[in-house]
């Protein structure tokens, strides 16, 4: 036997038992999804509208004080704002230093907690600004 199979054998005989996984509660439900994920959004800070399109969206943010207010911005929706940074040029993520504000497209959000999924795969390397912004 060599030393990776005793390693091995050690490892199997001082495992812990397997432990039953746990029981999870049923999914939680909300009467009206949307109205709870627009309460817990902007209870954690985000600031939530409903619009019809791209140009409904432009004018709301627009509207928005963190938007007139930000030197730098990346917008990845297009349409939506103007980017003051070009993200498509930079090589490395500590070229985003300094963004205020980041405009990214979610898939869905989370009624629960108000979390919004934006799938990192779809923003390349500039994946970097969800901590950055």
């Amino acid at each position: 036997m060599n030393n990776r199979d005793a390693i091995l054998r050690d490892l199997q005989r001082t495992a812990p038992p397997l432990s039953p996984l746990p029981e999870y509660p049923e999914a939680l439900t909300y009467e009206n999804p949307e109205a709870q994920f627009a309460e817990t959004f902007t209870s954690v800070g985000g600031t939530f509208f409903r619009v019809a399109n791209v140009a409904a969206l432009d004018a709301e943010l627009r509207k928005l004080e963190l938007y007139t207010q930000a030197r730098k911005i990346v917008s990845l929706v297009p349409g939506a704002g103007i980017s003051t940074v070009d993200v498509s040029v930079m090589k490395q993520p500590h070229e985003l230093l300094g963004v205020e504000l980041a405009i990214l497209a979610g898939e869905f959000g989370v009624a629960e907690n108000g979390a919004v999924w934006v799938p990192g795969s779809s923003l390349g390397p500039q994946r970097a600004i969800f901590v950055i912004s």
